[in-house]
């Protein structure tokens, strides 16, 4: 959800497109929670909670792309020039785009959800520090504790990158073995608290990434060549995945766990291809969409810290109707609502940072739109 490839900036050429990967993304992340509630409220097999849970496993690529991303970007960006100054620069700045946003909306969280559901608030510090640890402020804050492992994972995967040429060529291999093993000692051999928070979980998708970024030039004429194999590869990992749980929901076919992991794992990485592939094809031709999606992509990580604000100020001034069709209207308008509401006040805010940095003579990266970035930078 960061914006990592601004460090890429007079160095190699911007990765424009990844904007357009990332605005996809979280479409997909506002989707999954504006329509959870809508995957249990109906009638148990009724079209309406069938469809909507099929939307809603459809948006599974979402988190695993967004970490993808970040490897593509920070592989790309720093291959070629990493150093010890170039380190220092990483840490300092990951202090400034992700631990000080951390700490802050956290607090912003920890309060508001009390008010939400109280009308009232009571400070206790043990509380705070002990969902401080686990990222347990709020349903989506799992993701920047993920994001903070891989940064501090980042530098150590980038030297060996550097230095040593085996390493650089088995990023994939390394990063599959690692998500695999973690996966089958969880899961064999003991109950790991915490794993889905955990980087081992995700590293796979974060290092696949990086061999991505490493190759991108390779990998860009291979998927202007392919375009249908990434598609077939999302689609058929993506139908799997989804018609395994609803084979398992209303059915009672359930299927062995692993299957459930492999489907989503190729639906990642088809979806990470396709997209990719997806924005470069958009962006030399409807540049009004284009517009659109990239000021979203440069969004992305503002929309992903306020949207769950304002999905549950909806929710709770706004009770769901109890009509079907009305209901599927609700939850169609409550996703409406609450990304355009998000992407509104991420990109004034966004301007207002802007122009209070041109007044003290700061640098502002900015999309192809011009919209000033407001995710984290590198």
């Amino acid at each position: 959800m960061g914006n990592e490839a601004t460090a890429a900036q007079g160095k190699k050429p911007k990765l424009f497109e990844l904007d357009l990967v990332r605005a996809f993304a979280i479409l997909a992340v506002v989707l999954i929670h504006a329509t959870s509630s809508a995957t249990v409220e109906p009638a148990e097999g009724s079209l309406s909670q069938i469809f909507f849970y099929i939307v809603n496993l459809s948006g599974a690529f979402a988190v695993p792309l967004f970490i993808m991303v970040s490897g593509i970007v920070l592989f790309y960006s720093y291959d070629g020039r990493w150093n010890a100054k170039a380190a220092g620069t990483f840490y300092r700045k990951r202090a400034v785009s992700l631990v000080i946003p951390y700490l802050l909306w956290a607090l912003f969280y920890y309060v508001f959800y009390q008010y939400l559901n109280t009308r009232a608030f009571a400070m206790d510090w043990s509380v705070f520090l002990r969902m401080l640890r686990w990222a347990e402020w709020s349903y989506h804050s799992y993701f920047m504790l993920i994001i903070f492992q891989m940064y501090v994972l980042f530098p150590l995967f980038m030297t060996l990158t550097a230095r040593t040429s085996w390493f650089r060529h088995w990023l994939i291999p390394l990063g599959i073995a690692v998500q695999a093993g973690f996966y089958v000692y969880g899961y064999w051999f003991a109950d790991l608290s915490h794993s889905d928070r955990l980087a081992p979980t995700y590293l796979a998708y974060f290092l696949i990434g990086g061999a991505i970024g490493l190759y991108y030039l390779p990998v860009k004429a291979w998927l202007e060549k392919n375009a249908a194999v990434s598609a077939a590869i999302m689609l058929l990992g993506g139908s799997v995945y989804v018609g395994l749980f609803c084979l398992d929901r209303y059915l009672g076919i359930t299927a062995y766990l692993v299957w459930y992991e492999v489907s989503r794992f190729v639906y990642v990485i088809g979806s990470a291809l396709f997209l990719m592939q997806a924005g470069r094809f958009l962006l030399g031709r409807w540049k009004r969409a284009t517009a659109w999606l990239a000021s979203i992509g440069a969004c992305s990580f503002g929309i992903y810290l306020v949207h769950p604000s304002l999905l549950s100020a909806f929710t709770v001034k706004w009770k769901a109707p109890t009509s079907i069709i009305m209901y599927d209207l609700y939850t169609l308008l409550r996703f409406v609502v609450i990304f355009a509401g998000s992407w509104l006040l991420v990109y004034l805010y966004g301007k207002a940072a802007n122009v209070f940095k041109r007044g003290t003579g700061r640098r502002v990266g900015k999309t192809t739109t011009g919209a000033p970035r407001t995710g984290i930078s590198s």
